[in-house]
């Protein structure tokens, strides 16, 4: 794993035998980018190929109001939506 700081970013980079591959970056606007050396949002994630973004609840299977979601919230919270299970 190969750590550097430069122009604001911190970046992450897995350091394999044949290459160099950006893993995260987290620049001093607290944007976080996966897959990306310039995230322009808060959440960034980038891929070549797929982008999954996986959410996983109640992995002993014990709580069954243990659920998964998105809350999204605007206008100090006066605008509420929600994707998932509640």
């Amino acid at each position: 794993v190969l750590f550097s700081y430069s122009g604001g970013k911190l970046v992450i980079r897995n350091n394999s035998a044949s290459t160099t591959t950006n893993q995260f970056t987290l620049t001093e606007d607290g944007e976080f980018g996966i897959g990306t050396i310039s995230p322009s949002s808060i959440l960034h994630l980038a891929s070549a190929g797929p982008a999954v973004l996986t959410i996983e609840a109640d992995t002993d299977n014990a709580t069954e109001t243990d659920n998964a979601r998105i809350v999204l919230k605007q206008d100090g919270a006066l605008v509420v939506g929600r994707i998932g299970y509640e």
